[in-house]
């Protein structure tokens, strides 16, 4: 009898292992109604990572394209020369900010602009530096919404 209670026993703490070692691996503790757990299989951050990385990507792109753009690719390629002959943090910036295909037909299409809007950048930088007390500390989009005495409806 004995050696049955100890069979048991080391069931008991074989499937304790096995939990233990699931939630280390990232598994999440789930107790029902009767207080039975379970350890079902967490959510992946894969998905996470992948997303960031893509939205980094894209943020670069279009900041790059942003200044290509602006600046014009002769200017443009000035910058990233000047950088190319700095120190080993500027070149490696030179390599990633580099005029690629991708940034050219960003600029040339007008994406970039489209995203980054230079004039709204500068329209609610104006607004935000105005002092609260100005009759035209008005959004443009708000002035529209207000009525003949300035009062907002």
């Amino acid at each position: 009898m004995a050696r049955h209670g100890s069979q048991a026993f080391h069931e008991r703490l074989a499937r304790l292992e096995e939990k233990h070692n699931a939630i280390a691996r990232g598994g999440v503790l789930q107790a029902d109604l009767s207080g039975h757990t379970t350890v079902r299989k967490g959510k992946s951050r894969l998905p996470r990572i992948v997303v960031f990385f893509a939205l980094l990507l894209g943020l670069t792109w279009t900041l790059k394209a942003t200044m290509y753009a602006i600046e014009g690719p002769i200017d443009y390629q000035e910058r990233i020369t000047t950088l190319a002959n700095g120190p080993a943090p500027d070149k490696a910036m030179s390599v990633v900010m580099a005029a690629d295909p991708v940034t050219v037909w960003m600029a040339d299409t007008g994406i970039s602009l489209s995203l980054l809007s230079v004039e709204k950048a500068v329209e609610w930088h104006s607004y935000l530096t105005s002092e609260p007390w100005e009759d035209d500390n008005v959004m443009p989009q708000e002035k529209s919404r207000t009525q003949g005495d300035g009062a907002a409806f």
